[in-house]
């Protein structure tokens, strides 16, 4: 069975660096809308190991997502990852206490995100 991913992001111009390693970390990858409930929506169908969540979504922010997918029965399982343009250590701390295990502040490269993913067994580094 392939490693599943799912990316969430407000706009669709950001994808392509932090696509190509979700691809590279060897990851079937889907993108699906860009609200916060499209990304509940895709995270419960697709069943992914991976989610990545902008924290500026439309319809429902990042944080909230990411406290709802952790409250789903495998919730905890789930690898969490903030993608953002929101950096400041305020924004990693509230990312860290909504259940992120990541926080990847944007432009994000390819390589970044293909080590992230190779390593996912790391403690929570947000």
């Amino acid at each position: 069975m392939s490693k599943k991913a799912v990316r969430t992001d407000n706009a669709p111009a950001p994808a392509g660096a932090y696509s190509q390693g979700i691809v590279a970390g060897g990851f079937l990858f889907t993108h699906r809308g860009y609200s916060g409930p499209a990304a509940l929506e895709r995270a419960r169908s697709f069943a992914p190991e991976v989610v990545f969540l902008d924290i500026g979504l439309p319809g429902m922010n990042g944080y909230e997502v990411a406290r709802r997918l952790r409250a789903e029965p495998n919730g905890g399982a789930l690898t969490l990852v903030a993608l953002t343009g929101w950096g400041t250590d305020d924004d990693r701390k509230r990312a860290h206490d909504a259940g992120f295990d990541h926080h990847l502040t944007k432009p994000v490269d390819a390589a970044q995100v293909h080590a992230l993913l190779a390593d996912r067994s790391a403690a929570r580094p947000v």
